[in-house]
């Protein structure tokens, strides 16, 4: 799909085209579909949202998404990334706005930079003390950085820069909504990369340990819509700040920051924030008695895995879902252990897949490839039950194969991975088939096709291996509509009876659930697609008469029915 639509980038906010951008390159826009001038689409993010785009002339001409933003009225982010998609990137384009804004960003730089070497002292420092007076941040950062002490007066002042912030999108009821949260998030987190970094670098360890603190009771305890995630963002920054702060300062320190965490594990922030600092508390400032704690509890849950390779995880709200081995490494770490003391606790538990990954992946990055070859191997039998491991560790083996120029090792592992391993593309089949001769392929095909390692990628092996007849009749037998659609153009020509009683067949069986207007509009664009096939017309038609008699009790579907010329 790339289709020429005129000026849309202009709708759009700076910052919305951006996100819109990188939702596109990421791929979230699935489910694409063109009727017309009608774009549809589904976009991922925080949740699913359904985009359609009507364009009229090349232009837009209406566009609606049901997410917030969109339902107030606003242009999403979730259109921009269906538009880049319709487009086909848009992104070549001398008028391309953001790559000429970009453009124009450096240029405008340069142009600055050599302005700014010309400028006086004088002239200089007045002007920053202009801009300096008229811009509460940057005043801050000026008096942080160039200070020579730090006082109650400039903490003050910072934190009524955090505050000024919860009232620019907050507004004057205080509740930030969803057009604004992301903009509330980001200038939180920048505040602390640029202002607490600071205090951090000139060993000012409690100073910031107090701004990250009014940072996160901010973010704690303000009402905000935050289906973008943005209040655990912010959370996840001050717990990045925290662990940096205690690695880097005194052991007093540490003690005043542990006794703080004790105090305020309850009433700092709402019930659900307080994850952030009972997790901090248990992970990062036990002692050894509480490591050791810690250790047995999760010793513990390892010994109820008596059967299997899967040693389970634990969740927690910063290291989200960790694995139970990986955890009891980073607790030995932290309590001191030796690497001696980790490496033989390891070979105690060697039958757990991740102790196994971990040493594939060690030596590898150590160029030991064939000592990774054997631990693969022998990962593949013990790791016989589960088949997602199975399949990486022959994917590792064939990508090491390939390294090592071992082609017979190669092919007989691309036979494992074929024959063995549910495959989701045609990538190693193309390879096995390119190692193979005619006889050999054929042979491999078919017992492919017969077998139960390509249910996915089935219908795109019939159709690269021009098996046209097999591939129209699972086509038709698939009683899947996006699966007919993809296939018509090759199939249409040769099997033109056999694809259009397939769209009737869904049409019939469809027709039978249908219940809302847009469903019967659904219905009307099949029906009309088959008056294209041969003899379609007669066909469409003697359709729609039955439903005019079977459905008379439904008005919109006999409305959906005129309008679509039956």
């Amino acid at each position: 799909m790339n289709s020429h639509i005129i000026g849309w980038k202009d709708l759009f906010r700076g910052r919305i085209l951006e996100r819109g951008l990188n939702y596109y390159q990421d791929g979230f826009v699935t489910s694409v579909s063109q009727e017309g001038g009608v774009f549809q689409a589904q976009v991922s993010g925080t949740e699913d949202y359904h985009v359609e785009i009507e364009v009229k002339g090349n232009r837009i001409y209406d566009m609606q998404c049901d997410c917030p933003y969109a339902i107030d009225g606003n242009y999403c982010k979730h259109e921009a990334a269906v538009l880049y998609k319709a487009c086909g990137g848009d992104l070549e384009e001398d008028d391309s706005p953001k790559m000429n804004w970009m453009e124009s960003i450096h240029t405008r730089n340069l142009e600055l930079n050599e302005a700014v070497k010309k400028i006086p002292t004088k002239a200089l420092q007045d002007i920053v003390m202009r801009l300096a007076r008229e811009d509460e941040s940057l005043r801050n950062e000026i008096i942080l950085e160039y200070s020579e002490s730090f006082d109650a007066r400039q903490m003050k002042l910072l934190k009524a820069e955090i505050d000024g912030y919860r009232y620019q999108y907050g507004g004057y009821k205080g509740f930030i909504d969803y057009n604004n949260a992301y903009d509330f998030a980001f200038a939180l987190t920048r505040f602390m990369d640029e202002k607490v970094s600071v205090l951090i670098e000139k060993n000012l360890y409690m100073q910031a340990f107090e701004l990250v603190n009014y940072v996160f009771r901010v973010i704690g305890n303000c009402d905000m819509d935050d289906s973008d995630g943005g209040s655990m963002h912010v959370s996840e920054k001050c717990y990045n700040f925290w662990l940096r702060i205690v690695n880097e300062c005194d052991e007093a320190d540490f003690q005043k920051i542990k006794k703080w965490f004790i105090k305020h594990q309850h009433g700092f922030v709402i019930d659900y924030m307080e994850d952030y600092i009972h997790e901090f508390l248990n992970n990062e400032l036990n002692d050894v008695d509480g490591l050791q704690a810690l250790l047995e509890e999760v010793d513990a849950s390892i010994a109820n895995r008596t059967h299997g390779t899967d040693v389970g995880t634990s969740y927690s709200i910063h290291y989200g879902h960790e694995d139970l081995l990986l955890k009891r490494i980073r607790l030995m770490k932290k309590m001191g252990k030796s690497e001696e003391e980790i490496n033989d606790y390891k070979v105690t538990k060697r039958r757990f897949s991740t102790i196994r990954e971990t040493e594939i992946s060690e030596l590898l990055s150590m160029g030991k490839k064939r000592e990774a070859i054997e631990v693969l191997k022998e990962s593949k039998l013990l790791d016989v039950a589960r088949n997602d491991l199975v399949k990486k560790y022959s994917e590792q083996l064939i990508g090491i194969y390939k390294d090592l120029e071992s082609k017979g090792e190669l092919k007989e592992e691309l036979l494992f991975q074929v024959f063995n391993c549910i495959q989701k593309d045609l990538r190693n089949i193309n390879e096995l088939r390119s190692m193979s001769s005619t006889s050999e392929w054929e042979k491999y095909r078919d017992d492919i096709l017969e077998g139960h390692s390509a249910p996915y990628i089935r219908l795109q092996l019939l159709e690269n291996e021009g098996m046209h007849k097999q591939l129209m009749i699972e086509v038709c037998q698939s009683d899947c509509i996006y699966i007919l659609e993809k296939y018509e153009k090759l199939l249409k020509r040769k099997y033109p009876n056999e694809l259009r009683k397939a769209y009737e067949r869904y049409l019939l069986r469809e027709a039978e659930l249908a219940s809302k207007r847009d469903h019967y509009s659904s219905l009307m664009k099949y029906l009309k697609k088959i008056r294209t096939f041969p003899e379609g017309k007669s066909h469409a038609q003697e359709i729609a008469n039955k439903w005019k008699i079977q459905y008379k009790r439904r008005p919109a579907m006999q409305d959906e029915l005129r309008r679509a010329g039956f």
